[in-house]
């Protein structure tokens, strides 16, 4: 993936060799030149294109089959109420990024769309027209105090954000992510602020839903009625289903990695005996040996030998390989690095590649370093690593966490293999199935599975497990 921190070298190598040249006499000073004006055209697009997640990763897409209208620059008292009366008839929901000072001028709006069942976010305090040349503090100061509208008005705190014009830079992108809201970009961008003729525009904007999947419009466009209705119909006759940001699927899908092995010490936690943890259920599809997984009873000797590993001063440390295999990819996307964790609650989470990142948790702190330099940890960051932290905790020492995901238990070859699949509506909608499977020879956890309602999977394979061994303390510290 392009993003401006992978360019800067290459950049500042190219740059010093353009000018080495014209010193050395061996080219004219128009090389230079052009090298700059590529930059600087790389620049701007990476500025001004924020699907391309050149600055900071934006969502992009929602689940497959779905289709997001959302909404930037309200509310405004003579369109948005109209538009809010016209989702209603069509029992549709959407997505509003409202600016925070007409939040604060006209807070009933804000309310009422929040209490039809629409989400809220983030569009900056004054959407300045100067934002993408914003100083860090001052960008930041916007997201807040935009923030802070929404939740005086609405009793709800926004999680979702996107920057005006959709433009970002290194200042603003630093803010955005300290932050911690996330920020969504689109894959159909409508142009009704330019076109006030609302056939032409419909005309343009209805062959190209199809493959589309957030839509950016306005609620003050002239044509945001029209066009908002015929999207309405063109979406229901493809059989798409109209749906509105939800920030914690965006969530999971935007931060799958880490969140995958926080879902694998939950769902060893919940381990526990029960009912539905004997034979019943349907052997899972995965086969190690091409021969189909024999179910287990929780009292099996196996399983009984894995609960008796949980101890109240246990530690790991493990190597790991991810793949996540998306659909729409033709190879996953892939990384490596390594965690340790030393009971209660101290944590280290290290990626190594594509992008180096360091999280340390400890007495309930969480610090973050990337390339070696540290960070400030977003709410998003402190919510992922101490949750990965409880998860964790909850696998090695024993402790039960209600997580609504009964055990089955199967015998798959010379490996245990454990399978859960969510009962609660929120995680059902995140995962289908998570599959742990331990080696039963030492019973260490070595590969976890997490699959996706639409099919997306994600597969984590551990290596060079260490259980129990001493870890220096300076391993949960950053330097």
């Amino acid at each position: 993936m392009l993003t401006h921190k992978r360019t800067l070298l290459p950049f500042a190598l190219l740059h010093a060799c353009a000018i080495a040249g014209v010193l050395a006499g061996w080219w004219p000073l128009w090389v230079p030149c052009i090298t700059l004006a590529a930059h600087i055209a790389l620049l701007a697009w990476g500025s001004a294109t924020p699907s391309a997640g050149f600055y900071v990763g934006h969502v992009r897409r929602t689940t497959t089959g779905a289709l997001a209208l959302t909404y930037d620059d309200g509310p405004v008292p003579d369109r948005t109420p109209a538009l809010l009366d016209l989702l209603e008839r069509e029992q549709a929901q959407a997505t509003f990024f409202c600016i925070g000072k007409r939040v604060e001028q006209w807070p009933e709006l804000a309310r009422r769309i929040v209490q039809e069942g629409h989400a809220i976010g983030v569009h900056t305090q004054r959407h300045a027209w100067w934002w993408g040349f914003m100083p860090e503090a001052t960008a930041l100061r916007e997201i807040e105090q935009c923030a802070d509208a929404i939740e005086k008005a609405t009793g709800t705190r926004p999680k979702l954000m996107r920057p005006p014009f959709g433009v970002t830079s290194p200042a603003t992108a630093r803010a955005m992510r300290t932050s911690g809201l996330l920020p969504v970009a689109w894959d159909l961008r409508t142009f009704d602020t330019a076109r006030s003729a609302e056939q032409p525009l419909i005309a343009r904007m209805l062959p190209r839903v199809e493959r589309s999947s957030i839509v950016l419009m306005h609620d003050h466009a002239n044509a945001s009625l029209a066009l908002t209705s015929a999207i309405i119909s063109k979406a229901r006759d493809l059989g798409r289903k109209l749906v509105k940001l939800d920030p914690m699927e965006l969530t999971v899908r935007t931060l799958l990695a880490p969140l995958a092995i926080s879902a694998t010490m939950l769902c060893a936690a919940q381990a526990t005996p029960g009912p539905r943890a004997a034979s019943g259920g349907t052997a899972p599809k995965a086969k190690a040996h091409g021969t189909q997984p024999v179910p287990l009873s929780a009292d099996d000797p196996i399983v009984v030998r894995l609960r008796e590993q949980a101890r109240p001063d246990a530690s790991v440390q493990a190597d790991f390989t991810q793949g996540k295999h998306i659909k729409g990819l033709a190879v996953p996307v892939t990384s490596e690095g390594q965690f340790a964790f030393q009971a209660p609650d101290l944590l280290r989470w290290e990626v190594r590649t594509p992008e180096p990142m360091t999280a340390v948790v400890g007495n309930g702190k969480v610090r973050i370093s990337e390339r070696g330099t540290e960070r400030p940890a977003t709410m998003r960051d402190k919510q992922t690593y101490l949750g990965i932290q409880r998860m964790v905790g909850g696998l090695l020492t024993g402790r039960t966490l209600d997580g609504g995901m009964p055990a089955l238990f199967f015998r798959d070859g010379g490996d245990l293999l454990v399978e859960l699949k969510p009962e609660k509506p929120g995680m059902k909608s995140q995962m289908e199935r998570i599959e742990l499977r331990f080696p039963i020879a030492s019973l260490v956890l070595s590969e976890l599975r997490i699959i996706r309602p639409n099919g997306d999977a994600t597969t984590t394979r551990f290596r060079n497990t260490r259980r129990d061994a001493t870890i220096p303390a300076s391993t949960f510290t950053l330097p």
